[in-house]
């Protein structure tokens, strides 16, 4: 069966195979599938599209860069002294808390998530407060699943479609009034940016997925997938409101997540807070679960080598016309669980984090149906706020987040030096010290590495000392006094234990024999080292 589809620039041929929709009997049709060309060519015009952003290092100012968290051991000594000072802070939140979105309510979408589809999609699982690298969370409560379509409409429905009088009545706490008039005030206009109005991976004619029910949805998937067999009605059935309303609420705005994780008793995660479960605290997984990649775990992920998706697990076949056919209800990989019981942290849809930069975009995370990147360590950078998407979704977290410290003045300069950088190519070796040209002329100067403070300062807590060290004849930076057992060479100076303006995360890397402490630690992914741990904030 043969159909073609408008792309804006031309009329492309494309082909449903009745092989992925064949259940034994239905029409006659030929393999060829050009579904690779035509996805290639949406996602070189959506600067948000998998395997189109730029790197955040390479393109700062990159619309949805993808950013690189560096997951790492602490190596500053200071883990255990920061995880009991964050025990003590209260914790604002009432363990198995009623949550608005499903109060009194059964049916699809609210008690039906899980494999056996008996669990409560409001459902949430404490994570204990702690250090992992440079992350540090408050004890806090986050949602088991991402939030479904029923939970999103029952907000839509308590406000008859006037989302912005949520807002100014005072039914969001900690909104911020000036985004008022970001969220719709009819149900015509949920209707709208929810459906046809969403930005991106919205037009169900054209390999779009939308949640959100619409008469519409339903008739331009029975428009596309006419095969006469079980699997096709399948997915007809898919693209209706009976089972719409179980999946993963998207095409959302940052605004209208934030309205209802808020209306809900909850805000967004803080994207540490996100990492922190999802890497399983000082775990620091790769994924949500141990081990490496592996689609008996991974939530409905397309994998663009192969052209499968890992949802449906008997459907590996990517075509267009299924619209969210291929996006799971909420926890149905269950080998695929976060340490804290948290489902679904990897693929199926993007999840908005309660992050703001200052030029009004924000960060989405976790991967999606769509082949985003979903490693724990990635994320997508500088998202427009006012973008919807149909690759992502919502989960709410629950209690304070981790309140910042005042900043502390900032130090005198006599107080500050730089550190220096040598190489010597032949001993594979890095110097870093207090002196320009120190080792030369076998060691070549590379400039600043950073810079420290020559002292404690008293207006911050728990500056954190970094030694050069040597073993045998290389070098290493350490935070240790006796130098992890290794020679002491002499105290370069302190460091900040918390970042403070004008600061960044330092780490130390591995190649071979040869160690570098860098604040730049891509440029030791992009050369073969391994970052061995995160040792406090230096002065740029």
């Amino acid at each position: 069966m043969r159909k073609n589809v408008w792309l804006g620039t031309g009329f492309v041929a494309f082909v449903i195979l009745s092989t992925a929709c064949s259940s034994g009997g239905g029409d006659d049709a030929t393999n060829e599938d050009l579904s690779p060309p035509v996805v290639a060519q949406i996602e070189a015009t959506d600067k948000c599209a998998p395997n189109v952003t730029p790197e955040i290092e390479d393109q700062p100012d990159a619309v949805c860069a993808i950013e690189t968290d560096y997951l790492a051991p602490d190596l500053t000594g200071t883990e255990a002294e920061e995880a009991a000072e964050l025990a003590t802070q209260s914790v604002a939140f009432k363990a198995g808390a009623v949550r608005p979105s499903c109060a009194g309510r059964a049916g699809t979408g609210f008690n039906t998530c899980g494999t056996a589809g008996n669990q409560d999609c409001c459902a949430t699982a404490q994570v204990p407060g702690g250090v992992a690298g440079q992350l540090r969370v408050n004890t806090y409560e986050l949602g088991v699943y991402q939030v479904t379509v029923a939970r999103y409409e029952t907000f839509v429905n308590a406000f008859n479609g006037n989302l912005r009088s949520a807002a100014t009545t005072g039914k969001l706490p900690g909104w911020n009034n000036a985004w008022n008039q970001y969220l719709p005030a009819t149900r015509a206009q949920v209707d709208d940016m929810m459906g046809p109005g969403c930005q991106a991976r919205s037009d169900v004619l054209n390999y779009g997925a939308r949640t959100w029910p619409s008469a519409q949805v339903a008739s331009q998937v029975a428009s596309l997938i006419t095969d006469n067999n079980a699997r096709a009605q399948d997915i007809r059935d898919d693209a209706k409101r009976a089972r719409l309303l179980g999946k993963p609420v998207n095409c959302v705005t940052y605004y209208m997540a934030r309205a209802f994780c808020a209306w809900d008793g909850g805000r967004l995660p803080t994207d540490a807070e996100w990492t922190y479960a999802a890497m399983g605290g000082n775990q620091l997984r790769e994924y949500p679960w141990q081990g490496a990649k592996d689609a008996s775990r991974l939530v409905t992920d397309l994998n663009t080598a192969s052209n499968v998706f890992t949802f449906p697990a008997d459907f590996p076949y990517y075509g267009n016309g299924m619209n969210a056919y291929h996006m799971a209800p909420p926890g149905q990989k269950p080998a695929g669980v976060a340490r804290w019981g948290h489902q679904d942290m990897s693929g199926n849809v993007l999840e908005w984090m309660e992050n703001i930069a200052g030029n009004n975009t924000g960060i989405v995370r976790g991967g999606s149906w769509e082949g985003h990147a979903d490693k724990n360590q990635n994320k997508y950078s500088n998202y427009p706020l006012l973008r919807s998407y149909g690759s992502a979704g919502i989960r709410c977290a629950y209690g304070n987040a981790v309140a910042p410290p005042p900043p502390p003045p900032p130090p005198p300069a006599a107080a500050i030096v730089p550190v220096h950088r040598h190489y010597s190519a032949a001993a594979t070796d890095h110097l870093q010290g207090l002196t320009q040209g120190e080792g030369a002329p076998a060691y070549k100067y590379e400039g600043v590495s950073f810079k420290v403070l020559t002292a404690a300062s008293p207006a911050t807590k728990g500056d954190i000392p970094l030694y050069r060290c040597r073993i045998g004849t290389r070098h290493f930076v350490s935070n240790s006094a006796n130098c992890e057992g290794q020679t002491v060479e002499g105290r370069l100076g302190f460091v900040y234990r918390r970042r403070v303006a004008g600061s960044a995360p330092i780490y130390r890397c591995l190649k071979g024999n040869d160690h570098l402490t860098t604040l730049t630690p891509v440029e030791c992914r992009r050369n073969g080292y391994r970052i061995e741990g995160f040792q406090g904030y230096a002065l740029r």
